[in-house]
């Protein structure tokens, strides 16, 4: 399916895989697994308007600038102590994963913001989808996960919409 943004056409497309998961890449492609499909419409609502914050919000590219500011950083660190480039991928990994984290609360205010403006779903309702995804899926939230855990992204839409 092709959605028309910014005079670029967004694809979003159905993968394998019984795990319920989404994301996009760096092409700006939405990408839901099969598994995705045992939610109800309100959920997967959520879900896609998740992803679609993200490219909204240029998530991909700030995350890839970061990693590169990060690993420049380090290369120069390297000169000066040398040896200590050889940290850079643990603290790339740490560092983008962690600001990662806040694009992730950014993304789930602005899918928060657009269900209940677009699809009358209250925000009630979306803490309801939050701790079923909880349940349905692995949390997250440790120092190396790229994901906050779900009860601080249940506090975040709840906080926003006050």
């Amino acid at each position: 399916m092709q959605i028309p943004y910014n005079s670029k056409n967004m694809r979003l497309y159905l993968t394998r895989g019984h795990a319920i998961n989404a994301g996009v890449n760096k092409d700006g492609r939405v990408f839901i697994t099969e598994g995705a499909f045992i939610l109800d419409d309100e959920s997967l609502t959520f879900i896609l308007a998740h992803e679609l914050s993200h490219v909204k919000l240029d998530h991909y590219g700030n995350r890839v600038n970061a990693s590169y500011a990060t690993s420049g950083a380090m290369l120069v660190l390297n000169q000066i102590i040398p040896g200590v480039g050889y940290l850079g991928f643990l603290v790339n990994k740490a560092v983008v994963n962690n600001f990662s984290k806040a694009q992730e609360y950014d993304a789930d205010k602005m899918a928060s913001e657009t269900c209940q403006r677009c699809f009358n779903i209250s925000v009630e309702k979306q803490v309801h989808i939050l701790k079923n995804l909880k349940a349905l899926t692995v949390d997250a939230g440790g120092f190396w996960d790229a994901h906050p855990a779900w009860e601080d992204r249940i506090k975040n839409i709840s906080e926003s919409s006050q």
